[in-house]
């Protein structure tokens, strides 16, 4: 008995080494095209059956089999299994191949329901697949995919790494799903090309995401993991042309980039996890179904853009902290009860046409973050300018016609930046407490309901220009530590005008007092700074004998006027002042740089036109003479009829600021004036005119120009600014004809200098 047993093992073993070497169990050929299950399809009549192990499938080209029934292909350590597919393998009824071990190979057509790989199973096809279902459950090593696969409507990544080798071209049809349950896929040469609509599931237990987000056709975005602990962390950035729906689990950043282009609905107990390198951009078309959530710990963000359409509303359900912009595209984003939303340092919120509203919740501002205003006017200010933080305001609109309204008064700490667009106060308070630059286009509109207040350290270093019709404000207050500047670029009109320290600048335009108006704390190191042809304007008061002080001067020094007058109607009056003394009013030589004159001219104006019967009072300190002027013995000179005129010669006083005044009375016409003693040659008395006459004029190309004596005189040809284009020594005659033909038509002047006398006439030039 016991060497028959023996006999017997022997026998065994033999036979189980024959079969190792065979390394197949059974080969089966096709030989027909015909159904799997039919043995007529397969060499020696018989079909292989559902479950094979260790077996060779062949089905040659030329040939189609018809998968007629399910089929599980296997292989033991101790054997081989190859199911080869040179033609065609198809299903009329939807049958399935599960691979559980062995290779799928070969080079023809599949076209079949399920394609599913299991275990150590492998795929050294190169041919086209087409599958309603490809199941990639590789355990322990990568699946390597070298086909042409078309995925008609889920693909699953069970476990391991779907590869896609040189050669495979890995497809997604329209409304495919890729259902991710802890498996993943991986380029190797190959592609995946996802160029139509599909999804991506994620079941099962926390993932981090990849190559299935990276097709362009990629949708909507599903999470339903196993619980609320699991996590899908982004491995890249990724925009989701669909809807995200979060079921269960939580969605992580991971540092990455998310935009959402459709719904985002969240059913789950927990949100998002954000970092402040990540931005989240919502861009639907719509509000969402849910608001948005962050998780305890991550309620950090780089950007949150908000540019949903048709100016729908995003809920904001947790704190967020925003460390680098909050962007409001035509969309409002609202502060849910009892959250925070906390800009960080050197944040920025952007807003075009959005807005923040707060349904009992908090928009923190206290530290240093600035606010953009972008595209289309019309917008009212918000919330983003309430923060104590508040440093930069920009406006950056599409037009200078485009406005931001401000809801309530403003303090703008940092600079106040107006490139492009109006920015209207609305009856609020402007405090500039930083710096302010502008454009052309950058303008402030305001009432008589507003003040501006410049609290700086050192002068802006930009132009306030108003808007047309928005130039009235009530007060406007200066206090400017260094004792700089704040310059008014245009026409403006103010209530009051309260000086701590600084200057007004203005240069080519006027600033009006209003009517009822005042100044206070003008003084020699704060007044209205004229560097221009601009002046000041103040309403007058008639019979009022105290006069009216108008603090203006030059960038050099304070030299104020006051007027007085006697009669006529009350009404508005302007000072000119500039530096130098010139000898035809406003332009020509300076005669500052030879004579004995305070250095300084008045050029007074008024709106009452010829009913003038005014007082002047100009005033000056030490600094302001030259060539050794004799206060003691000056008068007030007035420019008129071409000449500066002669006037009684008197004593200046000291006034009560230690400055110098002289005053001229009964004056019935206004131009420049200034003051000189009674060496300067300024006014010579009683002296004839040097010219008689001119004529034509208005003239085209030359003018006559009759002399008072046939003695020496030098004749001046001077353009529109007193740039002298011309010069004639004339002796001996009486008339001397000028040709004017370099001169631009409009005004200009002919000077003649005699001997002892100056004559200047203003003569227009037509055009042909």
């Amino acid at each position: 008995m016991k060497r028959i047993f023996y006999a017997t093992k022997m026998l065994l073993v033999a036979a189980g080494l024959t079969a190792s070497a065979n390394a197949y169990a059974t080969t089966y050929t096709a030989v027909a095209s015909g159904d799997f299950s039919a043995s007529s399809t397969w060499q020696g009549g018989t079909a292989p059956g559902n479950n094979l192990t260790n077996d060779e499938i062949i089905i040659g080209a030329g040939f189609t089999v018809n998968l007629d029934m399910d089929v599980t292909f296997d292989q033991n350590l101790l054997g081989t299994a190859t199911f080869t597919v040179q033609g065609t393998l198809d299903s009329d009824n939807n049958s399935d191949l599960i691979m559980n071990g062995g290779d799928l190979a070969g080079n023809g057509t599949i076209s079949i329901d399920v394609l599913e790989f299991n275990n150590l199973s492998t795929m050294s096809f190169t041919g086209q697949a087409n599958v309603n279902e490809f199941n990639s459950n590789s355990i322990a090593l990568a699946l390597d995919v070298y086909a042409e696969t078309t995925v008609l409507d889920t693909l699953t990544l069970s476990a391991g790494v779907l590869t896609l080798g040189n050669g495979s071209d890995f497809q997604m049809a329209t409304d495919a799903v890729i259902k991710v349950n802890g498996g993943s896929i991986a380029l190797n040469g190959g592609l995946m090309t996802a160029t139509n609509d599909y999804d991506v599931l994620y079941v099962g237990s926390s993932a981090t995401t990849g190559l299935e987000l990276s097709g362009t056709g990629m949708r909507n975005l599903h999470i339903n993991l196993d619980d609320d602990n699991q996590t899908v962390a982004l491995g890249s950035d990724l925009v989701v042309s669909g809807d995200v729906m979060q079921e269960s689990g939580s969605l992580s950043m991971n540092g990455f980039d998310l935009t959402l282009m459709g719904d985002y609905d969240n059913s789950s107990s927990t949100g998002i996890s954000g970092s402040a390198t990540s931005s989240l951009m919502i861009m639907s078309s719509s509000s969402t179904t849910s608001g948005l959530m962050f998780n305890s710990g991550s309620e950090d963000l780089d950007t949150l853009m908000i540019a949903t359409s048709n100016d729908s509303q995003i809920d904001l359900m947790s704190d967020l902290n925003i460390h680098g912009g909050l962007r409001l595209d035509s969309s409002s984003l609202n502060l849910m009860n009892g959250i925070t939303l906390t800009m960080e340092n050197n944040s920025t919120v952007i807003v075009n046409q959005g807005m923040m509203t707060v349904s009992n919740g908090t928009f923190e501002g206290s530290n240093s973050y600035n606010v953009m205003y972008e595209g289309e006017g019309g917008m009212t200010s918000g919330i983003e300018l309430s923060g104590s933080g508040l440093n930069e305001l920009t406006l950056m609109l599409d037009d200078s016609d485009d406005q931001i309204t401000l809801d309530s008064d403003l303090n703008s700490n940092g600079s106040l930046n107006l490139e492009n667009g109006t920015l209207v106060l609305s009856d609020n308070n402007l405090t500039l407490s930083g710096d302010f630059s502008s454009s052309e286009d950058g303008m402030i509109y305001s009432t008589t309901g507003s003040n501006i207040n410049i609290n700086t350290a050192i002068s802006l270093a930009d132009t306030l220009m108003f808007a047309e019709n928005g130039n009235q404000v009530n007060q406007l207050n200066v206090d400017i530590t260094s004792g700089g500047d704040v310059v008014i670029g245009n026409n403006a009109i103010f209530q009051e005008i309260n000086f701590t320290n600084g200057h007004v600048v203005i240069t080519d335009n006027t600033i009006i007092l209003a009517s009822g108006g005042s100044f206070s704390g003008a003084d020699e190191d704060n007044y209205v700074m004229i560097n221009g042809s601009g002046s000041l304007m103040m309403e007058v008061e008639s019979g009022n004998t105290s006069g009216t002080m108008f603090p203006v001067g030059t960038s050099t020094s304070y030299a104020p006027a006051v007027i007085e007058l006697n009669s006529g109607s009350t009404g508005n009056f302007g000072v000119n002042t500039m530096d130098g003394v010139m000898d035809a009013g406003t332009f020509g030589t300076d005669l500052a740089l030879t004579e004995s004159v305070v250095n300084r001219t008045w050029n007074v104006s008024s709106e009452n036109g010829s009913e003038t019967d005014i007082d002047l009072t100009l005033m000056w300190s030490q600094s302001m003479e030259v060539n050794g002027f004799d206060r003691t013995d000056a008068r007030i000179s007035h420019y008129t009829d071409g000449n500066w005129d002669s006037y009684a010669y008197g004593s200046a006083t000291t006034n009560a600021n230690g400055m110098f005044q002289l005053t001229r009375q009964d004056i019935s016409s206004l131009s420049p004036f200034a003051i000189n003693d009674s060496e300067s040659t300024l006014a010579v008395e009683e002296t004839p005119e040097v010219i008689a006459g001119v004529y034509p004029n208005p003239a085209i190309n030359s003018v006559n120009v009759d002399l008072a004596n046939d003695g020496a005189t030098t004749i001046e040809l001077l353009d529109a600014s007193g740039r002298v284009v011309a010069t004639h020594a004339v002796n001996g005659t009486t008339s001397f004809n000028l040709d004017i033909t370099s001169i631009a038509p409009g005004a200009f002047y002919i000077r003649a200098i005699g001997t002892d006398n100056v004559s200047t006439i203003k003569v227009i030039k037509a055009t042909k």
